[in-house]
């Protein structure tokens, strides 16, 4: 990934605007007195676009293996900067002069949840028209096709229906969530202690505690995030002990946003669900409320991953 050229790019011209500004928060106002910095700006904001765009289109919410300093810039990119810069995006595309005020991250987070929630509708709404469109074609059509044809169609329109379940709001939750799962860029010193092709490789349960967040089955993503982390924990932490507790207590290096109160959090709420325990687990009582917690946990588990530390004496990989 490091040689990709859209990465290089990016690389090139986040560097280039670094050196420009000594604060990202005063990026706004500096694009509307240097039209260099301007330009600065909106190269950067299509260079990034040009990175973010296929993860909406990707099957796997990850990437392995990268480029940890890509890793570190596009975080703080992502952090740091864009919120300015498509601000300055948006008043260069309509003319307009917002002032890009900086957000909070509870802000930009349901910022997120409501663009992909009328993302969602909107894509749901399109699903529909084309059943429609399907709908008048057979009604003023359907006799210049032949019956086994017709019967297709018409049986795999009945599958949507009662798969997708349009008029309710369970197709909406699965686009919802696939827009805002975290998605994780996996360094190279870790990607390269875990077979991507092994059945319980670190990529094949990671991908199915995002695929059951994803479909609707918040049990499901629960406990295999519990596995990823006790994976990560072992293999990159240097955490010993003899259940997940002692693990998270043992690790060395944690990074602050996956302090040990948070992972106890996953443990806590694993364990309640793996030995059917209800007294004990704190579950929110709507999906909304659990799927904001789940992508918090998710959101854990990328920092563990992407800010694993490079160096240090770990045990041989096992088999």
């Amino acid at each position: 990934m490091k040689d990709h050229e859209h990465v290089a790019r990016f690389m090139s011209l986040f560097a280039k605007l670094k050196d420009m500004v000594d604060d990202p928060s005063d990026l706004v106002a500096l694009s509307k007195q240097d039209d260099t910095v301007n330009e600065a700006c909106l190269e950067l904001h299509r260079a990034a676009f040009s990175l973010d765009s296929p993860e909406m289109t990707n099957r796997e919410l990850f990437i392995a293996p990268a480029d940890p300093k890509f890793i570190s810039a596009w975080r703080e990119y992502e952090d740091f900067y864009q919120p300015a810069l498509a601000t300055i995006s948006i008043n260069d595309l309509i003319g307009a002069d917002l002032e890009g005020a900086p957000l909070t991250a509870l802000e930009r987070f349901d910022l997120d949840w409501q663009a992909a929630t009328q993302t969602a509708n909107a894509e749901i709404e399109q699903i529909r028209t084309m059943l429609r469109f399907v709908d008048r074609q057979l009604e003023f059509n359907g006799d210049r096709f032949d019956d086994e044809y017709v019967e297709e169609i018409e049986l795999g329109h009945a599958a949507i229906l009662g798969y997708a379940n349009l008029h309710g709001p369970k197709i909406g939750g699965v686009l919802r969530r696939r827009r805002l799962v975290p998605f994780t860029l996996i360094p190279r010193h870790v990607a390269n202690r875990h077979g991507s092709n092994e059945k319980m490789s670190l990529y094949t349960h990671l991908r199915q505690a995002q695929d059951a967040f994803v479909y609707g089955l918040p049990f499901a993503a629960i406990a295999l995030i519990r596995s990823v982390l006790e994976m990560v924990l072992k293999h990159h932490y240097q955490a010993q002990g003899a259940n997940l507790e002692q693990l998270i207590r043992n690790a060395k290096g944690l990074p602050g946003p996956a302090n040990p109160a948070r992972l106890h959090k996953i443990q806590d709420l694993a364990n309640s669900i793996l030995h059917f325990d209800p007294d004990k687990a704190s579950l929110p009582e709507n999906q909304e409320e659990l799927d904001r917690d789940i992508i918090g946990l998710l959101l854990a588990l990328r920092v563990l991953i992407e800010q694993a530390p490079e160096k240090a004496a770990w045990p041989a990989k096992a088999r």
